[in-house]
């Protein structure tokens, strides 16, 4: 290569260094011109490149949202929603450890019955109705617990066409403090006192002072019985005091308004409603079932219908009460805290007509038998 060659390809080098600084050109002297080695092609590339700029660091991808298997989506999908049944219960009246305690409110036993079924009924979650005058257990002198009786429990159940039974006991209905009011002619009710003074103006007129309570205890215990075994199921305890006018009218109907708007029926209500949205939730926790009241042209009849939510196309599950078995007892033997009853299970019910509160079904498997029972456990059977 020429000199003028050598010399054109140095300022080529050297106005490429301008444009591209990441290239290093040496300077070359005289001693070791003749020994170095140009690559003239690889300079010329450098010179015409353009330089990148170092690009800022990428973030980080945002993690792919998570697909289901094909399988699992269709399950989802086809989960049928969890079924609501109207369920049935039977209440009681109410037992009072201490009768004189209520003396002034004569009708409370079946007021406090109807408030309870009324609160049971109010949500809609439940078929509640009333068993005037009957009674599942008693109190046992010296006891603090009451004294049940599972077979009385399942023959109210089967009497009133009910899955549950609620009965309660009324602890302490007593009053205490003092508190003096005004009293004009006989304002004054069973428990109060008049103190009237030996005046003849005052006496004539019915002017006078009467002492009444200022508070008063409900404390109750409710418990709550399956139909079909006997068995508690709970046990729920009420505990309040109300303070003001406590004492109640013998004219006032305890379910009533009147009574209800006073300081005690307003305890006595808010303790009992609240303990119905408490065993509401509880009974809706038991599997549904319904009695077999007949049998027609090989179809069953059920004793539930759309009233309780049934739809025609469901299936439930036959059992039966074991027979001649006796109840399963706890393990210290007490009557009172039976388990339950053995049952055989049998064939499967379909409903095929439906009325509101029955519905014929046919069955696949055994013939049921009046007073069998068809349960829904949620599965296909």
């Amino acid at each position: 290569m020429s000199i003028a060659r050598y010399a054109a390809m140095l300022v080529l080098l050297h106005g490429g260094a301008l444009a591209a600084d990441d290239v290093t050109i040496t300077p070359l002297d005289g001693s070791t011109l003749g020994r170095q080695t140009v690559d003239v092609d690889r300079a010329l590339a450098a010179t015409t490149t353009p330089r990148a700029e170092p690009l800022p660091a990428a973030a980080p991808a945002p993690e792919a949202p998570s697909v289901q298997p094909a399988a699992e989506a269709a399950a989802v999908r086809q989960a049928p929603p969890q079924r609501l049944f109207k369920r049935s219960v039977v209440v009681l009246p109410f037992v009072v450890r201490q009768p004189r305690q209520i003396a002034d409110l004569p009708q409370f036993l079946e007021g406090t019955q109807d408030m309870l079924r009324r609160s049971l009924d109010l949500g809609g979650k439940l078929n509640a109705r009333i068993a005037p005058g009957e009674g599942a257990f008693m109190l046992l002198p010296g006891s603090v617990d009451v004294q049940w009786k599972p077979e009385r429990v399942r023959e109210l159940a089967r009497r009133y066409g009910s899955q549950f039974v609620i009965a309660g006991v009324v602890d302490d209905a007593s009053t205490e403090g003092t508190r003096f009011m005004p009293a004009i002619g006989t304002q004054v009710k069973p428990g109060e006192a008049k103190l009237a003074l030996d005046l003849p103006v005052i006496n004539f007129l019915g002017l006078g002072v009467k002492r009444t309570p200022s508070s008063r205890r409900f404390d109750a215990t409710l418990y709550l019985f399956d139909g079909v075994s006997g068995a508690m199921l709970g046990r729920y305890p009420l505990q309040a005091t109300a303070s003001g006018d406590v004492l109640g009218d013998p004219r006032q109907a305890v379910a009533g308004v009147s009574f209800v708007s006073g300081d005690y029926g307003q305890v006595v209500a808010a303790q009992l409603g609240g303990a119905a949205d408490v065993i509401a939730e509880k009974i809706r926790c038991q599997p549904f079932s319904a009695r077999i009241v007949g049998l027609s042209q090989g179809q069953v009849v059920l004793d539930a219908g759309t009233a309780v939510g049934l739809r025609p196309g469901d299936t439930l599950q036959l059992y039966r009460l074991r027979s001649f078995q006796l109840p399963v007892d706890s393990l210290n033997g007490d009557p009172a805290q039976r388990l339950g009853m053995i049952e055989d299970r049998g064939g499967v019910l379909t409903v095929e007509q439906i009325q509101p509160l029955i519905s014929l079904a046919t069955v696949a498997g055994p013939q049921p038998e009046v007073g069998d029972y068809a349960r829904w456990d949620g599965a296909g059977h």
